[in-house]
């Protein structure tokens, strides 16, 4: 599966994201930075990051929600998209 995530990287690292993500019980690796208009990274109103990561070990939809949920409650991180179905 893939995550999406949006955040601050003044307040959390990619770093941290795999770890938390591989403290549940998944696997997980960064990918590649999303790039939104030409904003790549960081955008200029507020510097928000937008990473792409894989996922390996969700099972089904309650795998995926778990991540999302725990991620969510992260300081720094603004939204996280997780969806168990796209390969990489």
């Amino acid at each position: 599966g893939k995550m999406e995530v949006n955040f601050d990287p003044s307040m959390i690292s990619t770093d941290d994201i795999v770890k938390i993500v591989c403290d549940l019980g998944f696997e997980c690796k960064y990918l590649y930075v999303e790039d939104h208009g030409g904003l790549n990274a960081e955008s200029k109103d507020g510097g928000v990051a937008s990473y792409s990561f894989d996922i390996t070990g969700m099972s089904c939809s309650s795998c995926s929600s778990k991540i999302e949920r725990e991620m969510n409650l992260l300081e720094g991180v603004i939204k996280v998209s997780v969806n168990l179905m796209t390969k990489e």
